[in-house]
């Protein structure tokens, strides 16, 4: 079986909301990987990596 990917970087606040929104378009969370990233301040901002399937 073939699989299509797709990855997205989403700061934590908003994981919930683009799993439902992927999801509701046929994508299944494959993933979840912490991540944190520095803003335009140097403040560290948490972040996940999402990578989603969907059968190709």
């Amino acid at each position: 079986m073939r699989y299509e990917y797709n990855a997205k970087v989403v700061d934590l606040e908003k994981v919930n909301l683009e799993c439902n929104s992927m999801g509701q378009q046929g994508w299944e969370l494959v993933t979840a990987l912490p991540y944190s990233r520095e803003n335009c301040c140097k403040q560290s901002i948490p972040t996940v990596v999402l990578i989603f399937k969907k059968s190709a």
